[in-house]
């Protein structure tokens, strides 16, 4: 409606202007007029402050996704270009310059990346996230703002909004994340039991006579052996 009359090509002081002269001119008219166009600029309002609000609802969800799995100082970034082609960036700052980490998930792709390719730069290798918390992440973003948005994660996290549950996508990988780390607790505690029965807690690094050194070996032999039953029957490839 508001294109037919011509209203986009006004300027925001000329919107204005004719918003007061049009209220002057409705109290001269019927009651009714002023009464229904006070309903709708109350309507429009609570519209926007709605879509305002919806916004940053879902700032906070995605935001709150980032905060509570990988920790704070993330910008999180929906970029599209006029192609039509869709990222999601995932980045954080580091106390030295040049030392952020940065994910990106190239959505549709392009010439050089395969749609839903996820690249990961990071300073330090200790500072990695799990890649599969990233993807889900971005993967979420892209579904959430397919039109773009650009997050300070710390910023929106703190917000007041109810937000909803966070998504089975990411629930599923912390919970596989968990049981790995269980499983990691679970073996180092059965090799540490293991050493301290085999080897009774003797200095593994200290001299030994040609007896005692063909018993280590097999004492050796026999620790091998077990915690590579053990791999077998959890499963585990490589001691992890």
């Amino acid at each position: 409606m508001t294109q037919n009359i011509g209203l986009e090509a006004l300027t925001d002081d000329q919107l204005v202007e004719l918003a007061r002269a049009m209220s002057t001119e409705m109290i001269r008219r019927n009651p009714a007029v002023l009464d229904a166009a006070t309903i709708a600029m109350r309507d429009a309002v609570e519209r926007a402050r709605a879509s305002q609000d919806f916004a940053w609802a879902t700032k906070k969800w995605l935001a709150t996704m980032v905060t509570t799995t990988i920790g704070g100082r993330w910008q999180l970034n929906v970029w599209r270009s006029d192609r039509g082609e869709t990222r999601v960036y995932l980045e954080r700052s580091g106390d030295r310059r040049n030392s952020q980490t940065k994910a990106c998930l190239f959505v549709t792709g392009n010439s050089r990346q395969p749609p839903g390719s996820l690249t990961v730069e990071v300073y330090r290798t200790d500072d990695r996230p799990d890649e599969r918390i990233l993807r889900v992440i971005c993967e979420e973003a892209a579904r959430a703002c397919p039109s773009g948005i650009n997050i300070n994660c710390d910023q929106a996290a703190a917000t007041d909004y109810v937000i909803a549950p966070m998504p089975a996508t990411l629930d599923a990988v912390l919970a596989a994340i968990a049981a790995e780390e269980d499983a990691k607790a679970a073996r180092a505690a059965f090799v540490a039991g293991l050493r301290e029965r085999i080897f009774a807690g003797a200095d593994l690094s200290a001299p030994m006579t040609a007896a005692q050194e063909i018993e280590r070996k097999a004492n050796w032999s026999q620790f091998n052996a077990a915690v590579a039953a053990y791999d077998a029957e959890h499963g585990i490839k490589n001691g992890k």
